[in-house]
């Protein structure tokens, strides 16, 4: 598993590099300023501390690699996220039950994708595809037996060093609701759906996921006022999904190497 680190750049200033969650890993430095930022656009690219730097594409190392996919600045320094956490996770993972605590959303969850890139993962009809960081310890076991153990489960793919991918199938009594999810018709799904889906996140009735999948009225408004545009009542609330978002590319694999450029100095390694 990761583990939070520490370590010094310069004789008055530290950087703590903290995991969240498979997905997230905060970068703290309380002297922020010290960092140069590279920018394409409005997305940052690289975070530049001395000869230290973080950049998209590569690897740091915090017992185990994590690579970076993108880099948002917060208050008090960024989160480098390994992903952008897909539409399916919120929409199509409720179709196995459950709630989010039983798939450790919050821990080693990594994605839920409902395509995969490289063929030898590529099962066909729809399915699922949950990508986990690996743990080598005994509950992780304990919970992969208990996916397996989902009347849905298909495989398991390790699909590199540090990553597991579980495909499950979608139930067939779910196909039209998956049909309508890739078309991004969100209030169409059924609406005994629509609570699962609420049930699984634990989300409010007032929160924009249901306000998505109800067609809220205020948040047409909302849209209204922040796009500047004029928004049908017929219209839907929320992005169709993007499918370069819902795949799970060769890009996010993990190697064993770690980048050069990558040196930290006097290291303080916390569990």
């Amino acid at each position: 598993m990761m583990k939070k680190i520490s370590f010094k750049i310069d004789d008055d200033t530290f950087i703590t590099l903290d995991p969240i969650n498979a997905r997230v890993v905060k970068l703290l430095c309380k002297k922020k300023y010290k960092a140069k930022l590279h920018k394409k656009g409005d997305n940052i690219t690289k975070v530049e501390f001395n000869d230290i730097s973080f950049e998209i594409g590569k690897q740091i190392h915090l017992k185990q690699p994590f690579k970076v996919f993108s880099i948002q600045e917060i208050e008090d320094g960024f989160f480098l996220h390994a992903c952008e956490l897909s539409k399916s996770s919120y929409f199509i993972l409720p179709v196995l039950g459950e709630d989010r605590a039983y798939f450790w959303w919050n821990s080693l969850f990594t994605n839920c994708y409902v395509d995969v890139e490289d063929i030898k993962y590529k099962l066909c009809g729809p399915h699922i595809y949950l990508l986990y960081r690996f743990s080598g310890q005994r509950f992780y076991q304990d919970f992969e037996t208990k996916l397996e153990d989902n009347p849905h489960y298909v495989k398991t793919f390790d699909v590199d060093p540090y990553q597991v991918m579980y495909v499950f199938s979608i139930p067939e009594e779910y196909h039209e609701n998956f049909n309508f999810f890739r078309k991004g018709k969100y209030s169409k799904l059924d609406n005994s759906y629509k609570e699962r889906i609420i049930d699984f996140h634990s989300a409010p009735y007032d929160s924009e996921l249901s306000q998505i999948l109800f067609k809220a009225p205020q948040r047409r408004e909302k849209l209204k006022k922040d796009l500047l545009v004029h928004i049908s009542e017929s219209a839907e609330l929320y992005d169709i999904p993007r499918m370069c978002t819902e795949t799970f590319y060769n890009r996010y694999l993990i190697k064993n190497s770690i980048q050069p450029s990558v040196k930290f100095g006097k290291v303080k390694e916390k569990v």
